[in-house]
C-alpha cells in the first residue's frame, strides 16, 4: 500500500503546480518565535544543515518542506517545485531557498504568502512533511515594515486555523513557558489540544535544569498531544562544523546522563518518530473527508471540461476558427454599426454605436457651453485695442480678434481629445464583452490573444484620430484672419460709430477709466463677432471629431 503521506505530498505538488489552492490536506506546521530554535529542530530532523541562518528574520515565506526516506546508496539530495527535475546537493539548497525567498519577497524584511515546495530525499529521514513558517515577533526592528508583527502573524494564522494542520509549537526551555507566544496562538486555534504537540528547545540552557521534568510532564503548562525537549546545536558545534549526526550523539548522551528516565521519549529522533506517527494519523483519521472533497472537486472541473466540449484536433481547430473569427467581426459590426441607431441590432442598453452617439451628443452639450467673451473683462479688452489702435486706426481690429479669439480655442481641446478617448474604450469594451462571451471560457488564450490584436487596432486609430483633431484645432488658430473675410471686416467697421447699448457689451465689468464711445463700440462689435465665430467654430470642432471617430475608430476598428 502506497504511504498516505507521499499520496498527500504529491497532491500538494501538483496543486503548487497550477498554483491554485483548491483543497486543504492534512499537513505540520512548525510555529515559534524568531529564535526559538525552529531552524535547528528542523535541520536536525533533516539531518543537514540545509536552511538559511541569520540574526535577522530569515525565514520570510512559508518553506514546505517534505523528507522522503531513500535508498541507503543514495546522497542526500533535494529537488525544488520550481527547479523540476534538478538536483540539488544540500549546501545547494541552503543557498537557493536565499535566492527565491529574495525573489519573492524583493524588499528586505517583509514576508510573502507564497510557498517554497522542497523534496528532501536522504536515507536518514523519516517521511514526513513540514512547512516552517516565518517566526513570530513582538515589534519591528529598525528597517521593517511596521505592520511587519501583524503581517506575520496573519500568515501564521492562515495556517493553523486549519483543522486539518498539525501544530509544532516551539518554545525556549529558558522562557518563561506560561507565556510562550507559540502555544498561545495555537490555544486560539485549537482549543482543545487535539492537534498541538509542543517542543521545548535549549533545554541544556536551563537554569536550573531541574525544573525540566516538571515542564516536560506538563506540570507547568498542559499540552494534550505532549511536550518534546530536545537539546539544539550549540554555537560551538556550528563553528567546528559538527555534523547533525554527531549532534544527536551528543544530544542523546546528554539526556542519558542528565535525566536517564525521559531519555527514551525526549530528544530529536524520539520527535522525528512521533511527529512521523502524529501526520499518518492524521492523515488516516480525515482521510474520509479528504477523500469527498477531492471527488467533488474532480467532479466539478470534469463537469466544467464537458461543458467545453471535446479536445479540438487540428483541421477542427481551423474550422472552428474560420466560423468564430467572421462570428466575431459580424458581431462587432452589429454593435457599432448604425443601425443599432434605428433598431436594426440589439446592443443590450446603451452600448455600441448607442454609447458613442451619446458621447458625441455631451461633447456638443459641453461646446454649447462655453463662451468666449467669458475669457476677458471690458478692461482687458479696451487694452488690447489701445495697443493694437496705431496699426488699425479707422477700421475693426482683426489683429485684436485674433489675439483674443486663439486662447479660446484651448477650451475645445481637452473635451474633444476626451471624446476620442471615450469612443475608444467603449469600442474596447464592445470587444471585450463579445471576446468574454463567446471565448473566454472555452479558449482563454485565443480570447487574450484577438483581444490583444483588436485592442491595440483601436489604441493605434485612436492615436491617429487625436492628432487629426489636434491639427484642426492648430489650422484654425492659424487662419482666424482670413476666414474673417474682408466684407466681414467692412461691415464691422460701419459699426464703429454707432453708438453701442450697454445692455449688449459681451464683456464683464466695468472700464476703470472712461474710455471713447468708438472703443466701447469696437469692444463691443468684437465681443459679438467672437461669440458668433466661435460657435461656428465649435460646430467645425465637434464636426470634425464625429467624421475622424466615424472613419478612424467607429467604421475602421471592426472592418480592419
Amino acid at each position: 500500500m502506497a504511504d498516505p503521506i507521499q499520496q498527500v505530498f504529491k497532491i500538494q505538488q501538483a496543486l503548487a503546480k497550477i498554483g491554485k489552492n483548491l483543497i486543504t490536506l492534512p499537513r505540520l506546521a512548525v510555529l515559534g518565535s524568531q529564535s526559538a530554535g525552529k531552524s535547528s529542530v528542523l535541520e536536525s530532523l533533516v539531518g543537514h544543515a540545509i536552511l538559511p541562518r541569520g540574526g535577522d528574520m530569515v525565514t520570510r515565506c512559508p518553506l514546505v518542506l517534505h523528507l522522503k526516506k531513500c535508498d541507503p546508496t543514495q546522497a542526500p539530495w533535494g529537488e525544488f517545485v520550481h527547479h523540476p527535475g534538478r538536483r540539488f546537493t544540500p549546501e545547494e539548497i541552503e543557498r537557493e531557498i536565499q535566492r527565491k525567498t529574495q525573489d519573492l519577497t524583493s524588499l528586505e524584511n517583509t514576508v510573502s504568502h507564497t510557498e517554497i515546495f522542497l523534496t528532501f530525499n536522504s536515507p536518514d529521514v523519516t517521511n514526513m512533511s513540514l512547512i516552517d513558517l516565518p517566526g513570530l515577533v513582538k515589534n519591528a526592528k529598525p528597517g521593517q515594515p511596521d505592520n511587519i508583527a501583524e503581517n506575520i502573524k496573519d500568515l501564521v494564522m492562515k495556517y493553523i486555523k486549519d483543522e486539518l494542520c498539525i501544530i509544532l509549537a516551539i518554545s525556549i526551555a529558558n522562557d518563561d513557558m506560561v507565556n510562550s507566544e507559540s502555544l498561545a496562538l495555537a490555544k486560539i486555534v485549537d482549543p482543545d489540544g487535539s492537534r498541538t504537540l509542543a517542543v521545548l528547545t535549549k533545554v541544556d540552557l536551563m537554569d536550573p535544569v531541574s525544573d525540566l521534568p516538571d515542564m516536560l510532564k506538563g506540570n507547568v503548562v498542559h499540552v494534550r498531544r505532549g511536550i518534546v525537549g530536545v537539546k539544539n546545536r550549540s554555537p560551538t558545534d556550528m563553528r567546528e562544523n559538527t555534523t547533525i549526526a554527531a549532534s544527536r550523539e551528543i544530544e542523546r548522551a546528554w539526556w542519558d546522563t542528565n535525566f536517564p528516565d525521559l531519555s527514551s521519549t525526549n530528544g530529536v529522533v524520539f520527535l522525528s518518530n512521533k511527529l512521523h506517527c502524529m501526520l499518518l494519523g492524521h492523515i488516516k483519521e480525515n482521510l474520509p473527508d479528504v477523500k469527498y472533497v477531492i471527488k467533488k472537486e474532480l467532479k466539478k472541473y470534469s463537469d466544467l471540461i464537458l461543458e467545453y466540449g471535446n479536445e479540438l484536433n487540428h483541421s477542427e481547430q481551423k474550422v472552428y476558427l474560420e466560423g468564430t473569427i467572421p462570428a466575431f467581426v459580424r458581431q462587432f459590426q452589429d454593435i457599432l454599426s448604425l443601425r443599432s441607431l434605428v433598431g436594426g441590432a440589439s446592443t443590450n442598453g446603451v452600448t455600441g454605436a448607442s454609447k458613442i452617439y451619446s458621447i458625441l451628443c455631451t461633447l456638443a452639450e459641453t461646446f454649447e457651453k462655453f463662451n468666449a467673451c467669458d475669457h476677458y473683462t471690458l478692461d482687458q479688452v479696451l487694452n488690447v485695442l489701445d495697443h493694437v489702435r496705431k496699426d488699425e486706426p479707422s477700421s475693426i481690429s482683426t489683429v485684436a480678434f485674433a489675439h483674443l479669439f486663439k486662447p479660446c480655442l484651448e477650451d475645445l481641446r481637452a473635451p474633444a481629445l476626451e471624446c476620442i478617448d471615450s469612443i475608444a474604450a467603449e469600442i474596447k469594451l464592445v470587444c471585450d464583452k463579445i471576446l468574454d462571451e463567446a471565448l473566454h471560457d472555452q479558449f482563454p488564450v485565443l480570447s487574450k490573444r484577438m483581444s490583444s490584436i483588436v485592442l491595440k487596432l483601436i489604441s493605434q486609430h485612436a492615436a491617429e484620430a487625436k492628432k487629426m483633431v489636434n491639427c484642426s484645432l492648430d489650422i484654425e488658430k492659424k487662419v482666424t484672419y482670413s476666414l474673417l473675410g474682408t466684407d466681414s471686416v467692412a461691415k464691422m467697421t460701419e459699426s464703429l460709430n454707432i453708438d453701442a447699448p450697454a445692455s449688449k457689451m459681451p464683456f464683464s465689468g466695468s472700464p476703470s477709466k472712461k474710455p471713447e464711445r468708438r472703443s466701447l463700440n469696437h469692444a463691443a462689435v468684437l465681443g459679438c463677432t467672437l461669440t458668433s465665430y466661435f460657435k461656428l467654430v465649435c460646430e467645425r470642432i465637434h464636426n470634425t471629431v464625429t467624421k475622424v471617430a466615424y472613419v478612424l475608430l467607429w467604421n475602421e476598428s471592426w472592418i480592419t
